[in-house]
């Protein structure tokens, strides 16, 4: 793992072609970086990473960019981050900024934030998945996603032989994660209530020989009768 701390206000601008990218870093942010490898065939290589990280921010951190070179994932571990767009919107707890490459956007800390980024470059893996224009969507996967980060972030720092097996491990499971997050229609809330649907024939098939009544299921699943009836009929 690398970070870096600012210990006073830092701007970083950068111009390559179309693409512009300033960025402000108020005295007191902090970066980890998940250390992308780039021996051949690694995960991260084959699937087009090309930076990720933890960000702990104070207000006045703020992004920038025109016509950005790569796809940006963004999840919100704290509320705090507002983005500036045709609309400007701020971003709840659990919370999902998608950017695909090319788009421009802006995005600063109102208060103290903390996100989950990671940049994909332009490969034929994402671009399918990130057509559309920059939006933002509850996450479906924000706890496990973030869990896998700080395990990655954790053993990239453990400094020991095998220690690249496992982040492999952990980048394997953070790609699968960002797939699934992508290619799913499903809303929040209807994942919700499928998980709640799982967790109710979970308990049926624990007990098969019990007298299951539509009321009993109600009652279990927190559903109403008839919400559990269409579930079950869709």
């Amino acid at each position: 793992m690398s970070s870096t701390f600012y210990k006073k206000r830092t701007i970083l601008e950068r111009k390559q072609g179309p693409m512009q990218e300033s960025i402000v870093f108020p005295a007191g942010s902090r970066e980890d970086f998940m250390g992308v490898h780039r021996q051949p065939h690694s995960l991260y290589e084959d699937h087009a990473v090309r930076l990720a990280g933890i960000s702990t921010l104070p207000a006045g951190y703020s992004v920038q960019r025109r016509h950005a070179e790569d796809h940006l994932l963004l999840f919100a571990l704290a509320p705090g981050l507002q983005v500036e767009g045709p609309r400007t919107a701020s971003l709840k707890l659990g919370d999902l900024l998608i950017a695909p490459k090319g788009s421009t956007y802006r995005y600063r800390t109102i208060s103290p934030c903390k996100i989950l980024w990671f940049h994909l470059m332009s490969d034929p893996h994402w671009n399918h998945l990130l057509q559309h224009a920059v939006r933002i969507r509850k996450a479906l996967y924000t706890e496990e996603i973030k869990m896998l980060a700080l395990g990655h972030l954790a053993e990239s720092d453990r400094h020991q032989v095998d220690r690249h097996f496992f982040c492999e491990g952990y980048e394997s499971l953070l790609v699968a994660y960002w797939e699934r997050e992508l290619r799913t229609n499903q809303s929040a809330d209807e994942f919700k209530k499928m998980q709640q649907l799982h967790s109710l024939w979970a308990k049926v098939k624990e007990d098969p020989n019990r007298d299951w009544t539509t009321e009993t299921l109600s009652q279990l699943s927190g559903f109403s009768e008839s919400t559990l009836h269409r579930l079950t009929l869709s």
